[in-house]
């Protein structure tokens, strides 16, 4: 059962998979559309808690796009509360929300996003009761099938090969090809945010990956953050 619902208004599907995967684990739902008129019908026909939506998608529009999927989630929602409406954008974390403050947008996200913004946006607009806190990863399921040991070095191996990617799809490799491989071992894993991610690519390619690329590099150093922590923290140390 979904606690919340986000609808996603851009053209690239890749990102509804990488929204979705995100926030499946904390109970999130992510419907995606491609056309300013997909979204109005969209929200008509249902309440969403909030609402993405690509300014590129708004300018072909003109300036009545944000106004009239406004009206038609106030119409929807329970209570004629409508959903905020965010812009979801290409500019860098610093000006996104300056950038579209005068276009009636209630925020914004930027595209190359980490997943600690997305969660810290939604917590703000949602409430972090409501956002919550994700599954833990399948550490455990693997260490019941394969020993500790085993399911720390698989662990290990999987944010090695992150790394290793990265280095390739920077240095100019072919992309859907690491995309499919990296995210059919993170789903095997459990890691069904990296999984989602990572398969985006084989659709979205060049036009996700800097997003991918990100929340790629913002795991690994979580990963490696906890890592040292757990060391600092055991016994003799």
């Amino acid at each position: 059962m979904r606690n919340y619902a986000i609808l996603l208004v851009d053209a690239e599907p890749a990102y509804h998979a990488i929204l979705a995967g995100l926030l499946a684990p904390r109970r999130g739902g992510v419907d995606g559309v491609t056309t300013i008129s997909a979204a109005l019908a969209t929200v008509r026909s249902g309440s969403y808690d909030l609402v993405l939506i690509d300014p590129v998608l708004m300018a072909s529009e003109g300036p009545s796009a944000v106004a009239d999927i406004r009206e038609a989630a106030r119409a929807a929602a329970p209570g004629g509360m409508p959903a905020p409406i965010l812009a979801f954008t290409g500019d860098d974390a610093v000006s996104a929300e300056e950038a579209h403050a005068g276009a009636e947008l209630d925020g914004a996200l930027p595209k190359r996003f980490r997943a600690v913004d997305l969660i810290t946006l939604l917590s703000r607009w949602l409430g972090a009761d409501r956002v919550g806190r994700r599954a833990s990863p399948s550490a455990d399921g693997l260490s019941a099938l394969l020993g500790a040991s085993a399911a720390t070095a698989m662990i290990e191996r999987f944010y090695r090969n992150m790394d290793e990617a990265i280095e390739q799809i920077d240095a100019g490799a072919d992309i859907p090809p690491i995309g499919h491989r990296l995210g059919g071992l993170a789903g095997t894993l459990g890691f069904s945010e990296h999984s989602a991610a990572w398969l985006a690519l084989q659709d979205g390619g060049p036009a996700v990956w800097p997003t991918v690329r990100t929340l790629a590099l913002e795991a690994i150093a979580n990963h490696r953050a906890s890592g040292s922590a757990r060391a600092n923290t055991a016994p003799g140390a």
